[in-house]
């Protein structure tokens, strides 16, 4: 039986956490403001994001990412309101 030593205190998620930091280089030099949302299904998400869009949307520009796995209402949703939105699930 061979043993194999394993570094614990390196980060399970090391690889993520460094893809998330090249994001977040990437944003604040291209001075973009990202947030994630994530509740339960039917919590007002969608309503939250339509709101926000309708009330600031001739000040910014908006994109959205929906990661709903049931459906692409929210998507199309949005899209409606004349904002690029994709589905990534």
């Amino acid at each position: 039986m061979s043993k194999e030593n394993i570094d614990v205190n390196k980060p399970i998620l090391d690889k993520n956490d460094q893809i998330a930091a090249e994001n977040r280089k990437m944003f604040e030099e291209n001075n973009v403001l990202v947030l994630d949302l994530m509740s339960s299904p039917g919590s007002g998400k969608t309503s939250l994001i339509s709101a926000t869009i309708n009330a600031l949307k001739d000040e910014y520009n908006f994109g959205v990412i929906e990661g709903d796995i049931a459906s692409d209402v929210d998507t199309q949703a949005i899209k409606k309101l004349g904002v690029e939105a994709v589905q990534i699930n």
